[in-house]
Parts: structure tokens; sequence; C-alpha cells
């Protein structure tokens, strides 16, 4: 019975301390892993929602640093908050927030969402699956669903429940490092909007550089997960009543106007109509993007807080002008 006991103890103590780990994690946003700042923050924002919304602004970094929902509102008149994450969220994860927004609120006017050409191919994984706050089980459940496997299942357990796990690297620098934790920790402001204050021209030049080697002359293609997202998506706008806009990302105008890139963008935005199709209730909403110089970006998509005020503004404008053809 003492063996018992111990291996009871220890069991226990396992179980306290993961979950007293996994609450301070939750409670400090990035504080394990500061790329995943934003994913966690802002599903925490998503999930202390007090009041209904016009419009949810969905999407990945460029959106979050790029749309001021400030600035959005003063042009369309009502009320959104920033729920963009990060590019390895892929578009599933809007789909899933959508969802989340929908069953505890009624349908918003409007869905805004923000994702760059090169997040569309991407897949959301087990790992940051784990980190969504949603009941066990929420891929099977959800309109986007995912089919993860057994093995994909055990990681996303021990992403969400299991800290001293997934995370022991992390911790391990946090023990021998702990100044480095408020360097850790990305601030946002109330409506989600995460500001840019300083250019990183020589980040940009980097950025260009790869995003050409990768990309020019090639064709655009969506993964499957992300055409399964928007077709949820479009769904749910059509069952619920309400629109989803297609933002084009902030573009560096360097990148842009290089010929092989520009073969790729092309395809693109054909891929995206075609994603969209005749869908009564999503548009793209427009046919080229916003360009910035090196000197008013952070990489070739995200741009400083300076050029936010115009970028937010401009997509409300161009928000209301659908609309304003659809009243016709």
């Amino acid at each position: 019975s003492g063996i018992a006991l111990t291996v009871i103890v220890v069991l226990a103590s396992g179980v306290l301390m993961n979950l007293l780990v996994r609450q301070v994690l939750r409670s400090h946003p990035g504080m394990d892993n500061p790329s995943y700042a934003a994913f966690d923050a802002q599903w925490q924002r998503l999930d202390s929602l007090e009041e209904e919304l016009d419009t949810l602004l969905l999407g990945d970094s460029s959106g979050r640093h790029g749309l001021n929902p400030e600035e959005f509102d003063r042009v369309t008149g009502g009320r959104s908050l920033n729920f963009c994450t990060m590019g390895n969220a892929a578009v599933i994860n809007a789909a899933w927030q959508l969802e989340a927004y929908l069953r505890r609120w009624p349908a918003p006017q409007r869905v805004l969402l923000t994702i760059v050409h090169d997040v569309w191919p991407r897949t959301l994984s087990p790992q940051l699956a784990g980190r969504v706050p949603m009941e066990w089980g929420f891929w099977n459940d959800l309109r986007a669903k995912e089919p993860y496997s057994r093995g994909d299942r055990w990681t996303i357990f021990e992403n969400r429940y299991l800290p001293l796990m997934s995370q022991h690297k992390t911790l391990s620098e946090l023990a021998l490092y702990p100044w480095t934790i408020g360097e850790r920790r990305i601030e946002f402001n109330r409506s989600g909007f995460g500001p840019i204050w300083r250019p990183r021209p020589e980040n940009v030049a980097d950025d260009r550089y790869w995003q050409i080697k990768a990309l020019a002359n090639q064709t655009w293609a969506a993964s499957d997960q992300s055409r399964r997202s928007l077709a949820a998506m479009m769904s749910l706008a059509e069952e619920h009543g309400f629109d989803i806009y297609v933002a084009l990302s902030p573009m560096n105008r360097e990148l842009y106007e290089d010929e092989g890139f520009q073969q790729y963008y092309a395809s693109y935005l054909d891929g995206l109509r075609r994603l969209i199709g005749d869908s009564p209730r999503a548009h793209l909403l427009s046919d080229a993007p916003a360009l910035y110089d090196d000197g008013e970006m952070q990489n070739t998509d995200h741009i400083v807080r300076d050029m936010t005020t115009g970028y937010s503004r401009l997509v409300a404008e161009q928000v209301l002008q659908v609309e304003s053809r659809a009243r016709r």
C-alpha cells in the first residue's frame, strides 16, 4: 500500500503542477512562446467578449498589425474588434473563431477576413490546435472539421494539458533567464489591434528576397484545409445571414512590382475568385493590394502604426462600396 500511495502522490503532484503551469501560461499570453502570444490573447479576447459586434476582423498577423478597429468603425459606423492571430493559424482558425462567436452571440453584420497570399497554402498544426480554448473534440464538432489522427490527438492533449512536457524547453529557458519574461510579452490594445511602431527596412528587403525566390513564376494553390475552411465560413454566412469580405493584406511595393512575383500574385487572385465562386455572401474586396515602401513596414505585409489609419479606412470604404452596390 505504501508503493501505491507513493504512486498516487506522484501522479497527483504531476497533475497539480501541470494545472498550475497551464494556468500561469494562459494568464500571461506569450510567456511560453512569443510567437503564440497573439493566438492566446485573441482567443481570450473572444472568450471574454461582453457584447455583440457589427464586424469581426479575422485573419493573420497582417490584419492584426494593419487593421485598427477604431478607424474601421469611423467609416462603417458600427462596432468591430480585431481577433486576427498569426500566419501559422492558417485559415481554419478564423473559421473556428467565427463559429465560437456564433455559438454565443447573434450573427454580425459582416466578417472581414485578411489572410496573406502565402498563408492560404498552410495548415494549422496539432500543436497549435491544442491551444484553442474550446471543448475537447471541437475539431470534429465545428463546421470546419479537421480529421486529426490518434497521434495528432495525443499532440493536442499534450499541448493543452501537459505543458511540463510540451513546453519543457521554454520553461527551462524561463527558469535560467527569468529576466526575459517581460521581453516575451506582446501588448495589444483593447480592440485587439497590435500596432508596430518602428519600420525595419532591412527585414523587408530580406523578406522580399525570399518571397521572390520562393514564389516568382509559381502558381498559387490553397491547402485543402484552407479550401474547406473558407467553404465552412461561407456556409455559416448563408445560414446566419451575414457577409464575408476577403481583404488583400498590405503589400511591399517593390515586391509587388517584381515581374515574376506579379505572375504568382495574379494566380493568387484568380484562385481566390474560384474559391469564393458565386457565393452571394462572400466578396473579394479588391483586385490589387495597398502598397507601401520599405520604410513603412516591418516585413513585406506588416505596416507600421502611421500607415494603419489609411489602410483601415481604405478597407472599410471597400466594404461599404460592395454593400452599396448590393442595395441597388
